[in-house]
């Protein structure tokens, strides 16, 4: 067991962040995210490419068959009509894209941290995936609380409090998870999924802020060429149908919510690079007993 540790650890080992002499501020990682991401699309654009493909049918493909199972279900109340409509249109396409996810993220941080350039559908993918479903799983149960709360209380002042207390919540547990996903990406050897929790918390303890800093620097260009985008299509759509646009509006409004959706691969690519380059400062620093004695201990 020690010498796997080792092996795993002479691995580990061929981190790029020797470069990080310093710790990073936001804006730093910022820069070296775009950087790497840059390099990584040229070393591997046919599987960016393939991921993003996949992707994008998870995120177009319910719209597109949205319409005829709404159909049928609405011909055929029956529980097994509602179900269908469930799997195909909700269940289905968001397993497909955070598979999509979860398979460019892991080569995103392994090409950073390994300089590894031939992704591989390995355990450390299928385990990167379940701990993406894990937190999916969290924040959609956050927000169907913030919905009950929202129809119990439909007029009270209470309801934007506790939406914004929501909001701080998910925000503040994906923040403290980040590092736990290229820990998973490379390999390194936890003892057990609390383990996992627990690492990652406490390395982003003091680097809570670096990192959101980092993010919203790096990710702010995409958003802001997604709000120019969809406020020229919006005054195009106004020019060319004046006042009576309604149906336009709708498909505006579909085509705006579709490119947003699409945008968010990239934006998750992003944010995967940013986490590779504070987890391999975080390495770099002298480890407690408690986590050195986690590296010994089987995944």
């Amino acid at each position: 067991m020690l010498r796997q540790s080792h092996r795993r650890e002479e691995a580990l080992g061929k981190y790029v962040p020797a470069v990080l002499e310093t710790r990073p501020s936001g804006t730093e990682l910022a820069g070296k995210a775009w950087r790497s991401l840059r390099e990584a699309f040229a070393a591997m654009p046919l599987f960016y490419f393939g991921a993003f493909l996949i992707y994008s049918l998870a995120v177009v493909g319910p719209i597109a068959i949205t319409g005829y199972l709404t159909s049928a279900t609405t011909e055929a109340h029956s529980l097994l009509s509602q179900t269908v409509f469930s799997v195909f249109t909700l269940f289905l396409p968001s397993v497909l894209s955070l598979g999509a996810v979860a398979v460019a993220a892991v080569a995103t941080h392994r090409f950073i941290l390994l300089d590894d350039r031939c992704p591989k559908f390995e355990r450390n993918a299928l385990q990167f995936f379940l701990w993406l479903l894990f937190l999916a799983v969290i924040f959609s149960f956050l927000e169907t609380i913030k919905v009950f709360e929202k129809k119990a209380m439909p007029d009270s002042g209470f309801t934007d409090i506790f939406g914004g207390a929501i909001w701080i919540t998910k925000v503040t547990v994906a923040v403290h998870f980040v590092l736990l996903f290229p820990s998973v990406a490379v390999g390194e050897q936890a003892g057990g999924w609390r383990d996992r929790i627990e690492t990652s918390w406490r390395r982003m303890t003091g680097n809570f802020w670096i990192f959101l800093g980092g993010d919203i620097v790096a990710v702010f260009p995409i958003v802001l060429v997604l709000l120019l985008g969809m406020l020229l299509s919006l005054a195009l759509f106004r020019i060319m149908h004046g006042q009576d646009f309604s149906d336009s509006m709708r498909l505006w409004g579909t085509s705006a919510e579709i490119f947003r959706d699409l945008i968010g691969f990239w934006i998750m690519m992003i944010q995967a690079a940013i986490a590779s380059w504070l987890y391999a400062w975080v390495r770099q620093q002298p480890k407690p007993a408690l986590e050195q004695s986690s590296d010994i201990m089987p995944s």
